[in-house]
Formats: C-alpha cells, structure tokens, sequence
C-alpha cells in the first residue's frame, strides 16, 4: 500500500489566489510558561491551500462545510493528467467507465507550480462542456490541483457542481501521483457555517 499526501503546505509566504491574504503565524505566549508548552495562533483564509468548497461558497443558503458528508470526500477516484495539453478533451473522460460516485481529480501540475511558489494566470481548467458531462455521470466530487476550477476572468465551473451538491476540492499537489485509479481520503476542517475550510488530502494505492 502506497499513501500519497496531495496537500500544499500551508505557510506565510505561501502562493494565495489573487487577492486573498497570506496565512499569518503568531506565537500565542500561554499563562503557564514554566511547562515550556508553545501555542500557535492562525489567521487563514477559509479558501486557503488545498481546500474545500462548499455549496455555501456561491449558494448562501445551502450546505456549509461542516454539513458535507464524508462519503462525498472518500472513495475511489480517478487521477486524469491533463497536463502538457492547452485544452482538455472530453473525448478522454467519455472513456473512462466507472465515474458514478466516484472522486474526478485533473492533474494539470500547476500544484507543482503552486508548491515552488508560482502562481500561474493561464492555468488550465475543464471547459463546459466537460463539466455538465462528469455532472451527468454523478460524480460525488471533483479535484483540481489549481487555485481554482475556473480561469480568473470566467466563472462557470463552480455554479455547474455546487448546485448539485458536488464539493469542489482545490490546490491539490499532484506531483507524485499518476493517471489511474486511487483511494481518495480527503477531510476539511469542520468549520460551523463556513463556506469552506483547508483540507488534509491524499491517496492511497494498494
């Protein structure tokens, strides 16, 4: 068995999607400072690294993150490398059989990007008509190793998954991995009402 950790490390200078602010560390001095215990206080956004959207995030009177199933974040999943290419063929996920309740992840190595600290502008994401597709094939949630599942001047990704309670898993470090089946165990913070939260991400090979 294999276990593949596909989460960006979370830090201050860290790559963040244009616009947000940057995780910021302090040193949180306890009251009892004779036991030499350290506490840490962390001020980050809840879209922050590998990271999970809720229905919340664009729906706000639908499901937050701390309502979302575990099973829609857990189970097989099918790692698609895209990478290399300017465009994703649909033509190539009508191919792969199995897609029902199951975990969709595009690798297009902007994780790899994100990880050296380059932020991309022209990073690659599904078209439409891709989308509407893994939506009709039930998929119970799609992965990205981008900031986004939509390009920074165009949202139509996001609308096409939330509103059919389909959890979108961002910032994945897939350098490790390749094309092919995996387990998928991937766990939000269980943030109360938030339309999102940081993400412990990986796959599992046996």
């Amino acid at each position: 068995m294999q276990i593949f950790d596909i989460s960006l490390t979370i830090h201050p200078t860290m790559v963040t999607y244009p616009g947000d602010p940057k995780p910021v560390f302090t040193l949180h001095n306890t009251s009892n400072v004779s036991n030499n215990f350290q506490s840490t206080k962390l001020v980050i956004l809840s879209h922050i690294g590998t990271h999970v959207d809720a229905m919340t995030h664009l729906y706000r009177s639908s499901i937050p993150i701390n309502m979302i199933t575990l099973e829609s974040l857990t189970g097989n999943a099918i790692v698609v490398d895209v990478s290399g290419t300017e465009k994703m063929n649909i033509d190539y996920f009508r191919k792969i059989e199995g897609l029902k309740n199951s975990i969709v992840i595009l690798k297009t190595n902007e994780g790899s990007n994100l990880e050296k600290g380059i932020f991309n502008e022209k990073y690659l994401v599904p078209d439409k008509e891709i989308s509407k597709y893994l939506v009709s094939q039930q998929i119970k949630a799609i992965g990205i190793d981008s900031l986004s599942i939509d390009s920074l001047d165009m949202v139509k990704n996001h609308p096409l998954f939330l509103q059919e309670n389909i959890p979108i898993i961002e910032g994945l470090y897939l350098e490790k991995v390749t094309s092919g089946w995996y387990f998928c165990v991937c766990l939000p913070l269980k943030l109360k009402n938030v339309d999102g939260a940081p993400a412990r991400a990986i796959l599992i090979k046996f």
